[in-house]
C-alpha cells in the first residue's frame, strides 16, 4: 500500500462501541481484493476481539479497480425500406452494436450526428446483455430534419468504479 495512512475514528460519540476505518487508495496501490486486517483491540475487562480480515460488514469484499473499460463494435445494422444495404432515409433505423470489456456502472451515452450536426431523430440505447451491462444496443430513428450525409456515433461511459471510458466514434 502506497496512499495515506489509515485513519480510524470512533463513531459511537465515545460509548467505543462503533469504529470507522478510511485508507484512501492511490494510483500507486495495486488492483484487485483490498486486504485489511482488524485486530489487536478488546473491551475495557481486557478481552480481546476476534481477528477480522478482508470482508466488509455485509461480507463483501472490497475491489481496487483503476482500469478504464474499453468498447469494441460487434455490428452495424440498417433497416432501410427500398434503399441500398449502404443508404438510410427518413424513418429508417440505423443501430450500432457494441461490446464493452466490463460491466458499465450505468447506461452509456450515445450522441449521433447525421451530415456532421446533432440529429433530430429519436435515439436509444438498451442493455442486451440480460443486465450484465456488457452488450449494448444505440439506435436511431432518423428525421426527416437530418442532413444528408454520413452518421457518426458517440459512445461514452464510466464503469461500476466511475472509471471513464474513451470516447468512441464510429461513422457509418
Amino acid at each position: 500500500a502506497t496512499g495515506s495512512a489509515v485513519v480510524v475514528a470512533d463513531t459511537s460519540s465515545g460509548a467505543r462501541t462503533g469504529w470507522s476505518c478510511v485508507y484512501e487508495l492511490v494510483a500507486g496501490d495495486s488492483e484487485g481484493v483490498v486486504e485489511f486486517t482488524i485486530s489487536s483491540a478488546g473491551d475495557n475487562a481486557g478481552n480481546p476481539l476476534d481477528t477480522v480480515q478482508s470482508v466488509t460488514a455485509e461480507g463483501g469484499i472490497v475491489v481496487f479497480d483503476r482500469t478504464s473499460p474499453t468498447l469494441s463494435v460487434d455490428s452495424v445494422v440498417v433497416s432501410s425500406v427500398g434503399l441500398a444495404a449502404s443508404q438510410a432515409g427518413v424513418d429508417d433505423v440505423v443501430a450500432l452494436e457494441f461490446t464493452t470489456s466490463e460491466a458499465l456502472g450505468a447506461e452509456p451515452t450515445c450522441a449521433v450526428a447525421v451530415g456532421g450536426t446533432s440529429t433530430q431523430g429519436v435515439v436509444s440505447v438498451s442493455d442486451t446483455s440480460s443486465g450484465a451491462g456488457t452488450a449494448w444496443l444505440c439506435d436511431v430513428v432518423l428525421s426527416a430534419q437530418d442532413d444528408p450525409g454520413a452518421i457518426m456515433f458517440s459512445i461514452d461511459g464510466l464503469d461500476a468504479s466511475g472509471n471513464d471510458m474513451s470516447q468512441v466514434q464510429r461513422t457509418v
